[in-house]
């Protein structure tokens, strides 16, 4: 009777049995996909078996256009996938001109240097997600480190991990660290489409000092990267906007997850896709506001990282990194959940399992179906938990 009593002490740091043991599952199975999927990480050659790279080859791709001046030209798909290994030729530069800050050194270093520091970096960003909802608590480690969500950004060679990681920094320490919390926003104006949330939790805390030093590092970040690759640079990528990012946002595409493209793979338009987006943005503003009133401050972090996913205009499943954390935050703010909660929120863990084996196809709906329709309970949940009597606690600033 006792050993059971340990184990349900033990297990309830991230939820409870079911869900924690589900996770540690899937964290097995994510570990004998490395092991048959290993040539996809220790290919260390460009031009062999390119598909072995995914996006880190764009990346790289960007920092050698960005070196030898042709930043402008980036921008232009024809001439980016001219210097792309055949079977990599559909790979687009979308990010703005600040991103080439962090592209350049990807190609100035020897590739297996590089390719071997992503997968570490993204490993130890799992970890500082971890660190940052629930020190010493081993299982959640475990099981955020393998994670679905983790294994996809490794396998795409994307930055979904090391995102996460610095939205959980950033909203976690908001209210202690708030200039590196600004910071970390300002940097990540390099992948603008996540911030959406950001301003509403800022004001929802009343963090000045963060959202001062967000706009200050984001304004430094801005205009260095004028005055390194120029003025063209910032003109050609807002043209993208309107052919590039266009073009791809209007397809229903294997990966994506945001509420554009579920309408989208749902067979609707232009416009419904538009609507779809609005809704997700309004619910997630929602969300934020009303967890700053009803939820304690890692209950606020948790529905953040979420809304910052759900409502962003461009999401992949390699961005499914946001949704480990969030589970994470919302197991420190409530660490046992019931039967029902658990199994939805274990659905929702390896929900970009599907469309990593091309189940579905372009039209792989259940990852962008969970997500919405996760988006939906929480704010239906917000709206039933009553608001706390006091304002979330603003702790000294360290």
């Amino acid at each position: 009777m006792r050993l059971n009593r340990n184990l349900d002490a033990y297990f309830a740091q991230f939820g409870g049995r079911i869900f924690t043991w589900g996770a540690l599952t899937a964290a097995f199975f994510m570990v004998t996909l490395f092991i048959l999927f290993a040539p996809n990480f220790t290919d260390f050659d460009r031009t062999v078996e390119p598909l072995n790279h995914k996006d880190l080859l764009a990346f790289v791709r960007a920092g050698e256009m960005a070196v030898n001046g042709d930043q402008v030209a980036a921008y232009d798909a024809s001439q980016f996938q001219a210097g792309l290994p055949e079977g990599n030729n559909g790979h687009l530069w979308l990010y703005p001109p600040t991103a080439f800050f962090a592209v350049v050194p990807l190609f100035l270093a020897p590739f297996g240097v590089v390719k071997t520091g992503w997968i570490f970096v993204t490993l130890l960003a799992a970890l500082l997600v971890a660190r940052l909802s629930g020190p010493r608590k081993p299982l959640n480690a475990v099981a955020i480190t393998l994670s679905p969500g983790t294994f996809c950004a490794l396998f795409i060679f994307q930055v979904g991990g090391i995102v996460a990681a610095a939205l959980s920094l950033a909203f976690s320490q908001a209210q202690k660290r708030p200039i590196l919390a600004g910071v970390a926003l300002g940097l990540l104006t390099i992948k603008p489409q996540y911030g959406l949330m950001a301003p509403v939790f800022l004001i929802a805390t009343r963090n000045w000092i963060c959202v001062f030093s967000a706009a200050v590092t984001a304004i430094v970040l801005a205009a260095s990267s004028l005055a390194v690759f120029g003025a063209d640079a910032w003109a050609a990528f807002f043209a993208s906007i309107g052919t590039s990012h266009a073009s791809l946002a209007s397809l229903a595409q294997q990966g994506g997850v945001s509420a554009s493209q579920l309408a989208i793979k749902l067979g609707g338009g232009a416009a419904a896709a538009l609507t779809a987006q609005g809704i997700a943005v309004v619910m997630g503003v929602a969300s934020v506001a009303l967890a700053s009133r009803r939820l304690n401050h890692d209950g606020l972090v948790a529905v953040t990282l979420y809304a910052s996913l759900a409502a962003a205009p461009s999401a992949w499943i390699y961005d499914w990194p946001l949704v480990a954390a969030s589970l994470a935050f919302y197991a420190a703010a409530k660490p046992v959940w019931d039967v029902k909660f658990q199994l939805a929120a274990l659905l929702l863990w390896i929900a970009v399992l599907p469309a990593m084996f091309g189940i579905g196809g372009d039209r792989s709906l259940y990852a962008p179906l969970a997500l919405f329709l996760g988006l939906i309970g929480m704010l239906a949940a917000l709206l039933r938990t009553p608001k706390l009597t006091e304002a979330i606690p603003v702790p000294t600033p360290a």
